[in-house]
């Protein structure tokens, strides 16, 4: 295993143009809303802070993350309610919950689009042939039990030799706040990965070698990513099956805008709300995407395992340019996502 003088935890900088994007959104929707009187929340903002801002029509920016379930919602509205105000939710979600009275959510391209910035094509759309050294890539930063549970998975079946693999023990401090090997440890122990002998196995095998990282750092992905033929995705939310609203993370684009084979454990569902997007979604994907998350992992472990997808580069290629491209042109719709919201906001419950 190679060391980790740098993580990629610092931003690449195509991670550093999406984050200023959202930023730059963001800022501009709150003039637009101070310009017509129309309360501003961020992410951030409760529902103590809706009752006391004093406009009554509210505005709030909900992106990078799952937006909170729908219990949280409906208590919301209730406050809102006893306030007489009114919430629009703009969201990179896209959100199914039951209607509210006095909360109605907006999901807009313009916000899933800015994920087309994570990936500059410059490093790929000129090949015409390409035939990668590795057979997957995998960066897991944060932890928890089911991604933790991956990495045993790879080194049961083999296969961490075989990828571009990090596994860095990062955690949210309201989750954890150990860090490196005692925090591998507390997954481990904590959570009945112990409960199971080849995890068991697989926990005393890769003790000494946490956090792990088999490659050589230098805070660029893209191009591990296209050495590798596989791109497999764990997604932060992959587990939450019975959630009515849904999100992909900018590593999620990512894989789906570099000519990789992707496999992909996300939320259930997911990958159906992308495809009817239009973006391109590997039929391989979309016939795991309605099942148990458990289920799903074993599909995507025998995948990778058996090595069954062909790597037909030209393909691959001409579908990660069209995804890219047509999340690029949801982007452009900046300007009328303003004047929508801005608009909603303000006649909604009229």
């Amino acid at each position: 295993m190679i060391g980790l003088p740098e993580s990629h935890t610092k931003l690449t900088e195509e991670h550093q143009q999406t984050h200023l994007a959202f930023n730059l959104v963001e800022n501009t929707l709150q003039q637009k809303c101070l310009q017509a009187g129309i309360g501003f929340l961020k992410r951030s903002d409760n529902q103590i802070s809706a009752s006391t801002n004093k406009e009554k029509y509210l505005l709030q920016i909900s992106t990078r993350d799952l937006v909170l379930d729908a219990d949280y919602y409906k208590n919301f509205n209730q406050q809102l309610q006893k306030v007489e105000k009114q919430l629009l939710v703009c969201t990179d979600n896209i959100v199914e919950y039951e209607s509210f009275s006095n909360i109605k959510f907006l999901c807009h391209k313009a916000l899933i689009g800015i994920k087309h910035l994570h990936v500059n094509t410059d490093c790929y759309k000129l090949l015409t042939d390409h035939s990668p050294t590795k057979l997957f890539n995998c960066f897991i930063h944060r932890t928890d039990s089911v991604r933790q549970s991956w990495l045993y998975f790879l080194h049961h079946y083999d296969l961490l030799d075989q990828g571009y693999v990090s596994y860095l023990l990062f955690q949210l401090k309201d989750y954890s706040k150990l860090t490196g090997v005692d925090l591998y440890d507390y997954v481990h122990h904590n959570f009945q990965l112990d409960e199971l002998e080849h995890f068991c196995r697989a926990y005393q095998a890769l003790r000494d070698k946490v956090p792990y990282q088999n490659f050589k750092e230098n805070s660029i992905l893209s191009d591990k990513i296209l050495d590798s033929k596989y791109s497999l995705v764990l997604d932060t939310y992959a587990i939450c099956d019975d959630y009515n609203s849904w999100f992909f993370s900018e590593k999620v684009a990512r894989a789906l805008m570099l000519p990789t084979c992707p496999l992909l454990f996300l939320q259930k569902g997911t990958l159906t709300k992308l495809s009817n997007l239009g973006l391109v979604i590997a039929k391989s994907n979309l016939d795991i995407d309605q099942l148990h998350w458990q289920v799903r992992q074993k599909n995507l472990l025998e995948i990778l395992s058996n090595d069954t997808q062909e790597y037909n580069f030209t393909e691959l290629k001409n579908t990660a340019l069209y995804n890219h491209n047509l999340l690029k042109t949801f982007y452009q719709t900046v300007e009328q996502f303003y004047d929508e919201a801005i608009e909603l906001a303000k006649s909604q419950f009229n």
